[in-house]
């Protein structure tokens, strides 16, 4: 799994989407070899919850193996 923030950093009131790919291969949870979701990928539809300590839209479902999230920078201390 790799998780990707754009824009990342953002600003106070800005948003960021959160997009995670399940379509990646770890042996040691360092190193990531992406593969072709064509060959095969967890299954559309399932759910995904994404939590941060600000607010995000929290949940999605996969599409060819990827979630995605909007990430909302709140200014909260």
């Amino acid at each position: 799994m790799t998780l990707n923030a754009t824009p990342n950093p953002i600003n106070n009131g800005a948003t960021s989407l959160i997009t995670v790919s399940f379509n990646n291969y770890s042996s040691d949870g360092i190193n990531f070899t992406p593969f072709d979701p064509a060959t095969g990928h967890i299954p559309d539809g399932t759910p995904v919850a994404f939590s941060a300590e600000r607010s995000i839209d929290g949940s999605s479902t996969t599409s060819g193996g990827v979630a995605t999230a909007t990430l909302t920078a709140d200014g909260a201390p």
